[in-house]
């Protein structure tokens, strides 16, 4: 009996091959159900009335007429095309009559019918597999289209993209010229958008295209001011690593149709009036509340997981929910106003509910716990079982916002401080209220900076404690908000690697120092190493070795003269593939440096086992150097294993000759620090860089 009657295989036998005992014997063993036809008209009828999983053609002529015969098999059925595989004499085979003939695959007239009839299986379950992945492609796209959502791929190497007719509606592309010019720049795919999202998605596309970062940027279009799209890149490489096509998946988020105007729920046929902010308008005029707000953060992956379809209904649950919840004998609700209807979706995957009359913080967090335990339970969607990372917050007017708008971002930033510090509360004070809109400013204007080039590099020496010779500088990230306000690399580097930008800032970085080395070669400056921060996102990026190799050689700038500095978090994922690409690096010629000893998790094995060339002791041994009641001990310790393991020792930090003169009584080779000097734009370090040694050694010495 077979195991899999659904694998559905139509057999078209020209010749009577598959006729013989031994074939018919392995084939009704086998877990095909096969139809079998000796006229090619009856087996394209069932090809047109039900697709098969497969269709074999037994033959034993080559000829015109077959190519005809697989051409109408192939395209018999209006879903999709059959698939066929060839049966024939072997000498009749040939690849490119294959091709020709429109064939999936060929084989030689079997002399072993079982072992033919396994083959026929996995060809079966591969057609199989292939129509599945056609019924849920086009059961995304019906589902997009519901959701206002499509999807266009950009080619990395030509920049071209060709978007589907529901993306040229969706971004208010003329439908007529698709058919003249199906191919377009993707620059031009955007000249619908308002000029600010324009200018800032082009931005993000570009560096996706660049350096494989994701990103999510909601923009406006200038003709229909009303609407609000999403659009989310993921970059996709070939096996050499190198970035092939970048996907763009775009949902139109809102269209602000009048305030009455019923829309039907996708999926629940149920009459939704989205009244939120009408009913926040109204309230606030009268009374004070609250709003919470509760986001989804893995509503993305869901959707790229289980389908736009689930991932909407997800949505639709999470609504009901937070209305089930809000109930009428422990809450005020809003006069007036139906429990549906003061819950809504505002975005995305992002929720607001309005409650009338409740502001105190501890009834607030206890209503939006009480929904968060109820939309943490088991939620299941279809039979599956749907895990949530859910973030909420809550604002209450008119204590933190008056107008709506401002109210619901003070929600959604509670939201984000609550899940960035681990907060339960999920509702922040005045103070922190600003401290989060001045976040989000930052990291809107880190793009910016990225874009206008507002980054830039200064230097700080290193010293020879020996011999006070500068030996090296180090090359520091700095930038001046705006041109103005300067914001501290310990503020905005955080920023960059939470959003993805760390990648462009970190090889902008490599370039800009490797072209300043190359300067300074020119004048004949180069005799001092640069030290370069890598960060470990970068370390580990497959093109990043390829690309500092190629920025050396454009530059003419030897390997040898440039410090890669590492911390030891670098080491916490993956430390026997991080020591395998340090070891390459420093095959290829550059001194490996680990930053910031002692900080981290240090052990004596990694030491021993990474191919370092130095080490970089932390300021924070060296504060308190020099003064009373200070032990020197660990201090000491660490220069000496340094000292043991071969490598040269540096400390940061140092700022009294103190800390100058023991640090070089102990053994260690090199001090950077204010005493000497400051972190200095280029052309305030040219001056030191022609000095022999730093001036204030002699008074050391005397």
């Amino acid at each position: 009996m077979r195991q899999d009657q659904d694998l559905h295989v139509v057999l078209l036998d020209l010749a009577e091959i598959t006729s013989a005992p031994a074939a018919v014997q392995a084939l009704e063993q086998s877990r095909l159900m096969i139809s079998r036809h000796t006229d090619w008209r009856s087996a394209v009828n069932e090809c047109a009335g039900q697709r098969p999983d497969l269709a074999i053609i037994a033959c034993r002529n080559v000829d015109t007429e077959l190519s005809e015969i697989c051409t109408a098999l192939r395209y018999a059925n209006a879903t999709g095309e059959v698939y066929p595989l060839l049966l024939a004499p072997e000498h009749t085979l040939t690849g490119e009559l294959v091709a020709q003939l429109g064939c999936v695959a060929a084989s030689a007239l079997p002399e072993n019918w079982q072992a033919f009839a396994r083959q026929a299986e996995l060809a079966a379950l591969s057609g199989r597999r292939v129509l599945r992945r056609e019924r849920d492609w086009l059961a995304n796209q019906r589902a997009m289209q519901l959701l206002g959502a499509a999807v266009c791929s950009i080619d990395a190497s030509s920049q071209s993209c060709a978007p589907p007719t529901n993306l040229r509606h969706l971004l208010g592309i003329d439908g007529r010229k698709q058919a003249e010019r199906p191919l377009m720049h993707w620059r031009d795919l955007l000249k619908g958008l308002d000029e600010l999202g324009r200018a800032r998605l082009e931005s993000s596309i570009a560096m996706a295209l660049d350096d494989g970062t994701q990103f999510n940027c909601r923009v406006g279009l200038s003709e229909r001011l009303d609407t609000l799209l999403d659009c989310h890149g993921t970059a996709h490489r070939d096996r050499d690593g190198r970035i092939h096509h970048l996907i763009l998946t775009w949902q139109q988020l809102r269209t602000q149709n009048a305030a009455n105007s019923p829309s039907v729920l996708p999926f629940t046929g149920r009459e939704h009036v989205s009244t939120v902010v009408p009913v926040l308008e109204r309230v606030q005029q009268q009374s004070s509340g609250s709003v919470l707000f509760f986001r989804i953060d893995n509503f993305a992956e869901l959707c790229r997981t289980l389908g736009f379809v689930t991932g909407q209904r997800v949505l639709t649950t999470l609504v009901e929910r937070i209305s089930d919840e809000l109930r009428a004998d422990d809450l005020v609700l809003p006069r007036g106003v139906q429990n549906d209807e003061q819950v809504t979706r505002i975005g995305g995957a992002e929720v607001v509910a309005v409650i009338d009359g409740l502001v105190e913080s501890d009834s607030v967090n206890r209503v939006r716990e009480r929904i968060l335990a109820r939309l943490r339970s088991a939620f299941d969607v279809d039979g599956r079982r749907i895990p949530l990372k859910l973030s909420s917050g809550s604002a209450c007017w008119p204590r933190d916002a008056l107008s709506a708008d401002e109210l619901v971002v003070s929600a959604a930033l509670a939201a984000d401080y609550a899940t960035d510090t681990s907060a339960a509360g999920g509702e922040l004070g005045s103070e922190h209220l600003k401290n989060a809109r001045d976040s989000v400013r930052l990291e809107a204007d880190l793009y910016d900076a990225v874009l206008n080039r507002e980054l830039k590099l200064h230097f700080q020496p290193k010293y020879a404690l020996d011999s006070g010779v500068l030996v090296g500088v180090e090359a520091l990230l700095r930038w001046h908000r705006n041109g103005a306000e300067w914001v501290p690399p310990d503020v905005f580097i955080p920023i960059a690697e939470r959003n993805g930008l760390i990648s462009s800032i970190g090889r902008w970085v490599v370039e800009e120092a490797v072209r300043t080395q190359a300067r300074w070669f020119d004048m004949g400056l180069g005799r001092v190493k640069m030290a370069i921060n890598i960060s470990p996102e970068q370390l580990m990026e497959p093109q990043f070795m390829h690309e500092l190799i190629d920025a050396c050689a454009q530059s003419q700038v030897p390997a040898a003269s440039i410090e890669l500095e590492v911390t030891e978090s670098c080491l916490i994922d993956d430390s026997k593939r991080t020591i395998a690409r340090l070891g390459e690096l420093r095959d290829a010629g550059f001194s490996i440096a680990l930053d910031d000893f002692g900080t981290g998790f240090s052990s004596l094995s990694y030491l021993r086992s990474l191919p370092l060339d130095v080490l970089k002791i932390d300021r924070s041994f060296l504060s308190g150097l020099g003064t009373e009641g200070y032990d020197p001990g660990l201090l000491a310790c660490i220069i000496g294993l340094g000292l043991t393991l071969g490598l040269c020792i540096v400390a940061e930090g140092v700022e009294e000759p103190v800390q100058w003169q023991l640090l070089g009584e102990w053994g260690c080779h090199i001090g950077q620090g204010y005493l000497m000097s400051k972190p200095l734009a280029e052309e305030a370090v040219l001056p030191l860089l022609q000095e022999a040694a730093w001036p204030g050694f002699k008074s050391l010495s005397a």
